[in-house]
């Protein structure tokens, strides 16, 4: 192995160990987020709870005095102001004192936690028109006589299975609009129900082709089980490999942040797949002219794992040689080393300053 050979995997191993620090950074940060929001849930339901006990111990030594009753009034007008003595007195419905706004928004805070933890697994699935009895046997979940008895719509025969996919963005820290698709089994004309689930109705995006994966819902080598688990599987890492592009292209805007850094990205257009994405650019020169910004562009056609085409929109001619080098870097590499090699390519516009000036003068 070479000197030249040994100082580039020195590089690259640097490299690996800043962004791992970054990474450690970032998560460390969302650690003490998350432990921030915990002890503000807990402080808010110890506060609750004391007021709870407060309002409790205080209605409970309440000695609410007896109702007066007046037995000495004139004859003639004591019937408007008295009742019979002898009757007993009907209780009154203490009122609730437990609801409170307070606690009613303490309870949907912590449904939405609860749910946020079942969509962290990214696939849930759920019976929609039946579900199984602990006897073997099924009953309808929706009654049977609400739904239309046409066979272009699902019939009250067929066993409909819903699937839901949770796409969470680790840019946003959000969770992204779920995916949905209904699959169901018809019932046969011998009125068996069929052996396989085919795909009924779904919100899945049009650039994954269902129709391409349905077959591996009726492959008779597998259980049913195994049938579902590929696809859906299948079916979730396209979704959230576009998802992965377009946090890992988002990111880019962290280095905006760099001190020095000659290169500003303005703003990232993306398609709705993440295949073709625009990313404009302003270099600084240090001139405080009206001209002493302008725009380029860096034009990039993506597959679900790799930049297959780069692109390089007006930039000056004096960027010939680093905008070859920055090229050879980005074309066909790795999505996942996004960041890594975008950084070179700034390093490398930004090696000469003097070139900047001269390139935007002109």
């Amino acid at each position: 192995m070479t000197t030249d050979d040994d100082e580039n995997v020195l590089e690259k191993l640097k490299q690996e160990v800043y962004e791992l620090e970054s990474d450690i950074t970032f998560i460390t940060q969302d650690i003490k987020s998350n432990l921030k929001e915990e002890q503000q849930l807990t402080h808010e339901i110890n506060n609750i709870r004391k007021i709870e006990n407060i309002q409790h111990q205080q209605h409970n030594n309440i000695n609410a005095p007896h109702i007066i009753r007046h037995n000495y009034f004139d004859s003639s007008i004591q019937q408007y102001f008295d009742t019979n003595i002898d009757e007993p007195e009907v209780p009154r419905e203490k009122p609730n004192y437990s609801n409170f706004n307070s606690i009613d928004k303490l309870d949907l805070r912590e449904n939405i936690l609860y749910e946020n933890i079942f969509r962290m697994i990214g696939i849930t699935a759920f019976p929609i028109n039946k579900r199984d009895l602990p006897n073997g046997t099924n009953e309808d979940i929706i009654d049977p006589n609400l739904l239309p008895q046409n066979r272009n719509v699902a019939s009250i025969s067929d066993e409909l299975l819903g699937i839901r996919f949770d796409i969470y963005s680790s840019h946003s820290k959000t969770f992204k609009t779920p995916h949905y698709i209904i699959l169901r089994k018809i019932m046969n004309k011998d009125f068996t129900l069929n052996k396989y689930y085919s795909i009924y109705k779904d919100t899945i995006p049009l650039y994954i082709h269902l129709k391409d994966h349905e077959d591996v819902l009726q492959n008779n080598k597998h259980s049913e089980i195994d049938n579902l688990s590929k696809f859906t599987y299948l079916v979730y890492e396209k979704l959230i490999k576009v998802q992965y592009k377009f946090d890992k292209f988002d990111s880019l805007m962290q280095f905006n942040k760099i001190k020095g850094n000659n290169v500003l990205i303005t703003s990232i257009n993306k398609d709705l797949v993440c295949e073709r994405v625009t990313i404009n650019l302003q270099f600084k020169n240090g001139n405080k002219r009206k001209n002493s910004r302008f725009k380029e562009e860096i034009e990039l056609m993506c597959s679900f794992d790799s930049i297959e085409v780069v692109k390089f929109i007006n930039f000056n001619d004096e960027f010939k040689d680093r905008l070859i080098l920055s090229r050879t870097i980005l074309q066909n590499s790795k999505i996942t080393d996004l960041n890594k090699n975008f950084r070179k390519v700034f390093e490398l516009i930004n090696e000469s300053k003097e070139n900047y000036k001269d390139a935007i003068e002109q």
